[in-house]
């Protein structure tokens, strides 16, 4: 169990992790996508998919910005990835 608080855990690992709610931080390489989504407590709002997850995370109305501009720089690093697989910071490939 972390004994840290999120707001603590996104100052030290914040260019990492993506605050997505007030509870809730995540991987910036893992968000694949973020849609529309109706949820039955919280109604109408966004959420993310995750890489290697099926339930998607609600996001808050405040982050949804913050997740779209995450998801904007992962395209523009994937775009200028000399190998094409926008994983050169942990791909096994050798880029030139």
């Amino acid at each position: 169990m972390i004994e840290e608080s999120l707001k603590s855990l996104e100052e030290e690992f914040g260019e990492r992790f993506l605050r997505i709610h007030r509870n809730a931080l995540v991987a910036r390489h893992a968000i694949r996508a973020l849609v529309r989504h109706h949820d039955a407590e919280e109604g109408e709002g966004w959420a993310v998919r995750l890489a290697g997850v099926d339930e998607m995370l609600m996001v808050s109305r405040r982050q949804v910005a913050a997740v779209r501009e995450a998801l904007r720089q992962e395209a523009v690093a994937a775009a200028s990835s000399s190998c094409g697989t926008g994983a050169c910071a942990s791909c096994t490939l050798s880029c030139k």
